[in-house]
């Protein structure tokens, strides 16, 4: 199962949320990986200067993509936590206003 999702209450900032077997991504600046069939945080991933706009897991769930729009990088982690910097950071062109 994989899902993604975007939540945010009124005052509150947006977290984004990526799902894949029992794993759950959620991100803000960090992303905190949280393994819910043993209710514990695998690893903590920081690495956005600004807001995470995107964030998903690869089909595999090995590896997690996020991109933050303001910052214009998109970084691919290790989901499992063996690594807690990003293992490619892309710069992402600028879009056309």
């Amino acid at each position: 199962m994989e899902c993604t999702a975007e939540h945010q209450i009124t005052g509150d900032p947006i977290y984004r949320v990526a799902v894949h077997g029992s794993l759950v991504a959620i991100g803000q600046f960090k992303i905190t990986v949280l393994d819910l069939t043993s209710g514990s945080i695998v690893t903590v991933l920081d690495g956005h200067a600004t807001p995470v706009a995107g964030i998903a897991f690869t089909a595999d769930g090995r590896r997690i993509i996020s991109t933050a729009e303001q910052d214009k990088n998109g970084c691919v982690w290790e989901a499992d936590g063996s690594r807690t910097s990003p293992v490619l950071v892309l710069s992402l062109p600028a879009t056309a206003a």
